[in-house]
């Protein structure tokens, strides 16, 4: 993303950013990096975004499909995007879009905050891997995480959050994991600052799983980063409380005060992830989940393939996966014998 402090972007701000990446695109086409920034910059505003580059305006066929189509009162369910899927990955088919980028992630809802606090998530892990030590703020951090058991109801999962309604619009997202000490392949989560905004957050989300059918997957409640409790495994949410015993070392203070990669000031800030349409960067989330699905032996990706499958141009990201692929289809397997109890 560009370097820019603001918290909220303007279209001419936004017309400006996306401008400056099109143009070193046509500089760089085979840089991931600067399509990965494009594609975020269009998630925000895609709609008031003119641009020039083929992502803009494949952007833009988007849209007008979205909205020839579908109403997001009708776009809660996978057969809502079973139907309209193939159609959507049309539409880039036919631009000269670089597909070779990994998105894994998609984010939902308003900037995650902490005590009114902006929180500097990357910075925290850098922090955490550095030093050992774990932010005070991520002690106030509590998340609503969710399995789905295969890759139909992930999508489902995300459909759901999107249009989940929260009092404060939390932050939240529906991911891939990749990080292999980390189990589960498939998960979302919704970010809270409390145990008690979690709880409610969480008999929310359940409510509209069961209005979907959905009531069997898994929903629970985590503490912070999952790298904190591989480490600290008394860190990790306990319904008994137990956690809230675990006691931060003294020196963790004078260590979050002296590294120097936390600055609010620097990160960059995008105040919302409420984009109504689908997007570039949502399809090729999508297609990345598809591929990641297929690889782990997830036999549900089959409902999304094309007849005459792609070429697979995420080379790095596949052979990543296979190293996991196992594990990973182990852990599906826990996940349905789970929820079949």
């Amino acid at each position: 993303m560009s370097q820019t402090n603001s918290s909220t972007f303007d279209d001419a701000e936004l017309e400006r950013i996306v401008a400056q990446i099109e143009s070193r695109l046509q500089i760089q086409p085979n840089n991931t990096r600067l399509v990965s920034r494009l594609l975020t910059f269009l998630d925000i505003q895609a709609p008031r975004i003119s641009g020039t580059s083929a992502y803009s305006q494949c952007q833009h066929a988007l849209n007008r499909l979205f909205h020839a189509e579908v109403t997001l009162q009708n776009s809660q369910t996978s057969n809502f995007f079973l139907d309209n899927y193939r159609k959507w990955q049309s539409v880039l088919n036919t631009h000269d879009l670089n597909r070779d980028v990994t998105i894994a992630q998609l984010f939902e809802g308003t900037e995650f905050q902490i005590r009114e606090q902006p929180t500097q998530c990357g910075s925290y892990l850098k922090m955490f891997a550095e030093t050992g030590a774990i932010s005070n703020l991520c002690f106030d951090c509590f998340k609503v995480q969710i399995l789905p058991d295969n890759l139909v109801s992930l999508f489902d999962l995300y459909f759901i959050l999107r249009n989940l309604k929260l009092e404060r619009d939390n932050f939240r997202k529906c991911m891939i994991e990749l990080r292999e000490p980390v189990p589960y392949p498939y998960k979302g989560y919704i970010f809270c600052q409390s145990e008690q905004e979690a709880e409610e957050c969480k008999r929310r989300l359940k409510t509209e799983l069961q209005k979907n059918n959905l009531g069997d997957m898994y929903c629970g409640i985590s503490h912070g980063c999952s790298e904190y409790g591989l480490k600290h495994p008394e860190f990790k949410y306990s319904a008994d409380g137990a956690h809230r015993q675990f006691e931060r070392p003294a020196n963790w203070d004078e260590l979050e005060q002296n590294f120097e990669g936390l600055d609010p000031a620097k990160q960059i800030r995008v105040q919302t992830h409420s984009n109504t349409d689908i997007t570039v960067r949502d399809m090729m989330c999508f297609e990345t989940w598809i591929r990641y699905a297929e690889i782990i032996g997830d036999e549900t990706h089959k409902r999304f393939v094309p007849d005459q499958p792609t070429p697979d141009t995420l080379m790095t990201f596949s052979a990543r996966v296979r190293k996991q692929a196992h594990l990973r289809k182990a852990q599906l397997t826990e996940i349905q014998e789970r929820q079949s109890k």
